[in-house]
């Protein structure tokens, strides 16, 4: 017996599915640890990112995209909540884990950067296998360079704020 779904059934049963799997993996993968070790190693992913819409919730302290106009302008800095990630070849991390946080020419706190320019090197050592994902090819030492988004629409003439996270990876 053939049983027939109708296509809007259909998504919201995946919807619902995926959600779940999301809520599950998200409840189930310890966190990163925070500031207090500079040295933190991520928790493994896969490489397919089922289930990242739900880290991107927005918290309070996020810049959202319809500030930018008001925020990127006036970013001089931006900083990370560690020095460098641990992981083995093979295994990656969710770059909406890590903390870029953004600070005026004063030194003060504009927010949380939850979107970022991005891009790996070497890649031989490390590559983005999805656009939150970045993961470890062989052992080596590669660097994550995540800098302002809509730079040249709101930035002006001044340098791009780059920063670099170093991005051990282990057998």
């Amino acid at each position: 017996m053939k049983y027939h779904c109708s296509p809007r059934s259909t998504a919201l049963r995946s919807f619902l599915c995926l959600t779940a799997f999301g809520l599950l993996q998200a409840c189930t993968t310890p966190a990163p640890s925070g500031s207090n070790e500079p040295n933190a190693v991520a928790p493994p992913v896969s490489g397919v990112s089922v289930g990242s819409n739900v880290r991107n919730i927005p918290e309070p302290g996020d810049i959202q995209s319809q500030k930018f106009a008001q925020v990127i302008p006036q970013i001089a800095e931006l900083r990370l909540d560690r020095a460098s990630v641990t992981i083995k070849a093979g295994e990656g991390f969710r770059i909406s884990d890590l903390r870029v946080l953004a600070y005026d020419s004063s030194g003060k706190l504009l927010g949380r950067l939850k979107q970022t320019d991005r891009g790996v090197q070497p890649r031989d050592v490390l590559s983005m296998a999805s656009a939150d994902i970045v993961q470890g090819i062989k052992p080596g030492v590669g660097y994550l360079e995540l800098s302002a988004p809509a730079w040249p629409q709101f930035g002006g003439d001044r340098p791009k704020p780059t920063l670099r996270l170093e991005v051990v990876v282990s057998n």
